[in-house]
């Protein structure tokens, strides 16, 4: 789905019962502008959702796939991945003109500016979106605190009618010193909190302490103008954690500027920031590498290599290739099937879980996996039972749709393929990565019930799990691993709470990244996890 903004036209409203003039957009109530320039501009969202499924037959051959369409296929029953679909949601709001008296107005000041009311500079509120302006009829307005996270965007005070109740609520007026007329001295405080007269607002930043991994983003610290919590957006820091931290380090001196008080200022951000290195393969689970082809570099054009897109998933049922009339072709035999509880089933012919009554489940250990910060081992579900057994080196060559950037485009992972879907293309790889999404036929989430799990677990939206729930958010998405598997947990819990921090850390939370592959002489340690 693809989420688009109209293009912004600047205005000038006069707001006569008002008497002061606001910058304006054109524009819904997502607006991006800027409230210290009165610039909007045009941005847009290119979203998309790729679902999957697998299939089976009364026969017990079963298939995981992915297709492009949100809709999964009718003949379909694994899941794959999606990106996360936006959407735009309006809010429409009655004027209502009549305005407080001044007996039932808030008995405080401005929450931008406490006792510092003023008038506008050049239109816009002089200490920010939500801070207190003075119109020229005496009043004293503040966006309405009933609105929510609307009183922290800059386009509340372009609607050009302060005297709304709506959007608006009258406040004491307190000083009506003007920021741009007043002067002003700063100092930096030994707190890190940026000193000025009492006519203008502190700039304030709470302490971060944090250990995270690299590729991960940090939380930010939360950013004070006075009274009034700035929005991250509206915040810079030095050096920058908005971002994914690519490299080991410990951050102990952040500071962050942003406009408070019609001016520039900055704050220390007291605590540390402790970014350690992606854990070795041999600590997140099997090793490596037994891979003498891993190291060539794939060429688009080039001898057996071809382009390729990938998606993700993550079902639980008894992989097709387990089935051994699926993997005659396959070089190194059936694949493995394991109990509810993680262990080898000797029978081959075990029921699939994902039907009523079946043990047969996808082995928990066959979780995606880290061999060096440049190369990872994992799973996959293709479109052939042609391909049971084989393996396949994969060259990212994007970081996906809204993955973090410069976290996977260049890196390599090695694929062996253990299931089979119908609506798998065949220039596709459906990854099999634990929170990557059900699809249309769930044995995951008894599976984790029965190892100690919630009853319900929530493992975000159907096709595309977790990512496809919490967008490019990596908290959200460590939240939700925690939450369905337990942070520290072993047994299935545990190697599932893995292969969750190892889409985190190694592949960014990236979306469907694309691919130059080729097939290779599978890697050992692949071999061993794959085989029954």
């Amino acid at each position: 789905m693809r989420k688009s903004r109209r293009v912004f036209v600047y205005a000038v409203l006069l707001a006569a019962s008002a008497g002061f003039v606001f910058w304006g957009c054109s524009e819904d109530l997502s607006s991006n502008c800027d409230v210290t320039t009165g610039v909007c501009q045009d941005e847009s969202s290119n979203t998309s959702t790729e679902t999957s499924s697998s299939s089976y037959n009364n026969t017990g051959n079963s298939s995981s796939s992915s297709g492009g369409s949100t809709t999964p296929s009718s003949s379909s029953r694994n899941s794959s991945s999606s990106s996360s679909s936006g959407g735009s949601t309006t809010t429409s709001s009655s004027s209502n003109t009549s305005t407080p008296s001044s007996s039932s107005v808030a008995s405080t000041p401005g929450n931008g500016a406490p006792g510092n009311c003023a008038a506008p500079d050049y239109g816009v509120p002089p200490y920010g979106a939500g801070s207190c302006v003075k119109a020229s009829n005496g009043k004293c307005y503040t966006c309405n605190p009933d609105r929510g996270a609307d009183c922290n965007q800059g386009w509340i005070f372009q609607l050009g009618n302060p005297t709304d109740a709506y959007w608006f609520k009258e406040v004491s007026c307190g000083s009506t010193t003007n920021p741009s007329s007043s002067s002003q001295t700063s100092n930096q405080s030994s707190s890190g909190t940026t000193n000025q007269s009492s006519s203008s607002p502190n700039l304030t930043c709470a302490t971060v302490s944090q250990s995270i991994t690299v590729g991960q983003i940090p939380s930010p610290p939360a950013v004070g103008c006075g009274s009034t919590t700035l929005n991250i957006s509206q915040l810079t820091f030095t050096p920058n954690i908005k971002s994914a931290i690519t490299s080991a380090q410990t951050i102990n001196n952040l500071q962050v500027s942003a406009t408070c008080g019609g001016s520039t200022k900055t704050a220390s951000c007291p605590g540390t920031i402790t970014v350690t290195a992606v854990p070795s393969s041999s600590s997140a689970s099997g090793g490596g590498t037994g891979c003498s082809e891993c190291s060539q570099t794939l060429t688009q054009g080039a001898s057996g290599v071809k382009t390729a897109k990938t998606t993700r998933y993550w079902d639980s049922c008894k992989p097709s290739c387990a089935w051994t009339g699926n993997a005659s072709q396959s070089p190194n035999g059936a694949a493995m099937t394991c109990n509810v509880s993680g262990s080898k089933l000797s029978d081959q012919n075990a029921k699939n879980a994902c039907e009523s009554g079946g043990s047969g489940y996808t082995c928990a250990n066959q979780f995606p996996w880290a061999v060096n910060d440049n190369l990872a081992y994992g799973f996959a579900a293709s479109h052939s039972n042609g391909d049971c057994g084989k393996c396949f080196l994969l060259q990212f060559t994007s970081n996906g749709e809204g993955g973090m950037s410069g976290t996977i485009s260049g890196k390599k992972m090695v694929v062996i393929v253990s299931n089979i879907g119908g609506d798998v293309g065949g220039d596709q790889y459906d990854l099999m990565i634990p929170g990557g999404g059900v699809g249309l036929y769930n044995a995951f989430s008894s599976q984790i019930s029965s190892n100690g799990g919630p009853n319900s677990p929530s493992l975000g939206q159907q096709y595309g799990g977790f990512r496809a729930t919490c967008g490019n958010d990596v908290n959200c998405i460590r939240n939700m691993c925690t939450a369905a598997f337990g942070s520290g947990s072993s047994g299935v819990r545990g190697d599932f709470m893995k292969g969750c921090e190892w889409y985190i850390n190694w592949f960014g939370i990236s979306n469907n990244p694309t691919v130059l592959s080729k097939q290779i002489t599978c890697p050992p340690e692949l071999v061993s996890k794959y085989r029954h």
